[in-house]
């Protein structure tokens, strides 16, 4: 028996006033013998003969009674409500409306409510029996009910059901379902109405965005060794897909590089801002202590996360005003406290706010909280780290450097040295020489770090020890290369734990002797730019001077080039490069360079005071 089909109409005196083909093939009567009987002697006539009913149906049939209208009267229809359906199947039907977690919504072609499962009370707090006959929308309370009604309305027109739609509720705080909606029709194809099916998957999206905000902040925090720079990759991860303010305060010893205080931290402790993210509240870099009594201070005496209420009358509020007058700006409801520690010290604190209309944080957001606070404070000790050996590098590097330019009668002497951000061996120097020529020196030891510092120191005192011989440029450097071969194979012999283990030692170096006398500068290199010529008008060019890599493995001393003639009133000048992709070797680049605001971190000027002309010579490859 098809769904949907009218077996029977009746009066409101019980009186059969249409019997239809399909209860004619279900009760035995024709039409003529039903009509103008009262329904219940039928269905006692029915019951009587149940031996034959028995041999026509195998189960019980479904049916569907409700009220008409016909011309001015009220009648009654008896609709199939189904084929004929088993014991089970009924219980399952029965079971998906009063026990099954996913509310159901049966809907008209009007998209009005006409049945709904117990489930559907999660969505409202209005009584079932009050939302029978009203349009959907105002049953399941979803936001944005325009775009709900018209994603409904399309299914209806396409039949094209729609899968798995989430869906936040209007009701705070809101839960999330996944809707799905597909189209009810009779038997003969005409269209009945909708079901709607919505099930809270709250829990579970929240626990996927939680991995996922893990996911993105390791992935993208701590990519820089810079204390500052980690604080605000924490700040453009967690807002807004974690909290719509986030605020980073970094002791302020910790941003220099220094060891942590002891837990508990002292009240005068000083924290940076460091970073800010969402509503500015104050301005980055501020330094302050953090106010006694605060959940703040708290964090950095038990080092544990925790979820705090904004009240109005919250007594921590009054012990810091500056912050309270933030938060009441702000409008910020919920917040959640945690510390950047890394084994039992304490780095600093971060404050994550969620405002307006977000949802208040729940308990697991306090574990999301830590877990991310835990990764950041590993990050800003390393860049803490970073920072204590950079400055132990640049101390040791301008400690190991000429505070001041030789005198010299015959050239005038200028240069300038800025450690690279990483610190590392750039050095130059000027030595006298018998007959007042001028031994001019730049050198470069790879690397950084306190290493590299050292290892210039070496390789600068073995200079100036051999530049006493008054060698050629290119025994001096030939010499210089075999000193530092004797070097490396001093780190080699070292145990690999040992700092000097790091890595290959590999140097650069560029010597050029002045003879006043002779009005000539002879040049040698090995592993640095050419040096380029200033001329008086400003010009620049490469010096051609020969080039071969001085390297601890180099047995042989270098062969001397064929002098060439240099320009005159010219200036020689070499800038040590930061990058290693940056080309300040080429004329243009360096002699600009030059006068402009120092970029390099080693660089050397020596302008002859006469005219005079210049032979090159550079080692040969070995």
């Amino acid at each position: 028996m098809p769904s949907g089909d009218v077996l029977v109409l009746v009066d409101e005196g019980g009186r059969v006033v249409e019997w239809r083909r399909p209860a004619e093939e279900l009760f035995g009567w024709s039409a003529e013998e039903a009509v103008g009987r009262s329904v219940t002697a039928l269905m006692h006539e029915a019951a009587a003969d149940g031996e034959g009913q028995r041999e026509k149906f195998s189960d019980t049939a479904a049916v569907l009674v409700k009220p008409a209208l016909r011309g001015t009267s009220v009648v009654w229809q008896v609709l199939a409500a189904g084929n004929t359906v088993s014991g089970q199947d009924m219980a399952v039907l029965k079971a998906m409306f009063t026990r099954s977690p996913v509310a159901l919504h049966v809907l008209d072609d009007q998209l009005r409510v006409v049945r709904m499962s117990t489930a559907t009370r999660g969505l409202h707090d209005t009584p079932v029996g009050h939302l029978l006959g009203r349009h959907f929308t105002e049953a399941c309370e979803l936001e944005d009910p325009e775009t709900q009604a018209a994603v409904a309305q399309g299914v209806l027109d396409s039949g094209e059901p729609v899968l798995n739609r989430l869906v936040r509720g209007a009701e705070v705080p809101r839960r999330l379902y996944s809707v799905s909606c597909f189209r009810l029709e009779d038997s003969h194809g005409r269209v009945l109405g909708l079901v709607i099916s919505a099930a809270d998957v709250t829990e579970w999206e929240n626990a996927r965005s939680r991995l996922a905000l893990l996911d993105t902040v390791r992935t993208r925090v701590g990519h820089r060794l810079n204390v500052g720079v980690v604080c605000q990759e924490l700040v453009e991860a967690v807002v807004p897909a974690f909290a719509g303010i986030a605020v980073v305060e970094v002791v302020e010893d910790v941003v220099r590089g220094e060891e942590p205080p002891a837990v508990p931290v002292h009240r005068d402790v000083p924290l940076r801002l460091t970073a800010l993210g969402g509503i500015p509240a104050r301005p980055v870099e501020e330094v302050h202590p953090l106010p006694a009594g605060t959940p703040f201070s708290n964090v950095l005496s038990d080092l544990r996360p925790c979820l705090v209420p904004i009240d109005e009358d919250s007594s921590w509020l009054a012990a810091d005003p500056a912050r309270a007058d933030a938060i009441r700006q702000s409008g910020a409801h919920s917040l959640i406290v945690a510390p950047l520690a890394l084994r039992g010290q304490a780095l600093g604190v971060a404050s994550f706010y969620r405002h307006q209309q977000e949802d208040p944080f729940e308990e697991e957001d306090v574990a999301v909280a830590a877990a991310m606070c835990a990764h950041a404070a590993l990050c800003i000790d390393n860049a803490r780290r970073y920072m204590r050996e950079w400055i132990i590098a640049s101390t040791v590097q301008r400690r190991l450097l000429p505070r001041q330019p030789a005198t010299q009668t015959t050239l005038e002497i200028s240069q300038l040295h800025l450690p690279g951000p990483e610190g590392g061996g750039a050095w130059s120097d000027a030595i006298a020489l018998p007959g007042a020529r001028t031994a001019l020196i730049v050198g470069d030891v790879a690397g950084q770090g306190v290493v590299a510092a050292l290892t210039m120191g070496l390789l600068r005192t073995a200079t100036h020890t051999l530049a006493a011989l008054d060698l050629p440029p290119d025994e001096l450097l030939a010499r210089l290369s075999d000193t530092a071969a004797r070097l490396a194979a001093a780190y080699a012999a070292l145990p690999p734990t040992d700092p000097l283990q790091e890595g290959p030692l590999t140097a650069g170096c560029a010597i050029a002797i002045y003879d006043p006398v002779e009005l000539t500068c002879t040049i040698a290199r090995a592993g640095l730019p050419e040096p380029v010529v200033v001329h008086a008008d400003g010009t620049s060019a490469d010096l051609p001077v020969p080039r071969a890599p001085c390297s601890p493995e180099r047995t042989a001393p270098p062969s001397p080039r064929p002098p060439s003639t240099s320009p005159k009133e010219a200036s020689w000048r070499w800038a040590r490069p930061r990058s290693r992709t940056r080309s300040w070797h080429r004329p243009a680049r360096c002699a600009r360079s030059w006068t402009a605001p120092a970029r390099g971190p080693c660089r050397t000027c020596a302008t002859p005071s006469r005219t005079h002309s210049h032979k090159a010579t550079g080692p040969a490859n070995p």
